[in-house]
């Protein structure tokens, strides 16, 4: 297996909980990889990251490539109903 060398950031707004309690999120770090804990040969990989503690504070998670496309899959579905809901406007930044 070889490094793909794919790799897409973006500024995020949000939140995760860790050991030390709730940090706020700025950055999410995606990439397509070699799969080290998935058993599969490719990997989709996020990263939120944390600009607080010095960029230490962050949440790591590996998917297989199936399992990251249901992932985005619900992400969609929640947000088209949250949308539908009239929750959210359709530019979502409510």
């Amino acid at each position: 297996m070889s490094c793909t060398g794919i790799i897409e950031t973006s500024e995020i707004t949000g939140g995760a909980e860790g050991g030390l309690g709730w940090f706020k999120l700025a950055r999410a770090i995606a990439t397509l990889d070699s799969g080290n804990h998935t058993g599969s040969q490719y990997a989709v990989t996020m990263d939120l990251v944390s600009e607080q503690n010095g960029g230490e504070s962050r949440i790591a998670v590996e998917l297989t490539p199936d399992s990251a496309r249901k992932l985005v899959g619900i992400l969609e579905k929640v947000l088209g109903r949250g949308i539908k809901d009239g929750l959210l406007n359709r530019e979502l930044d409510a």
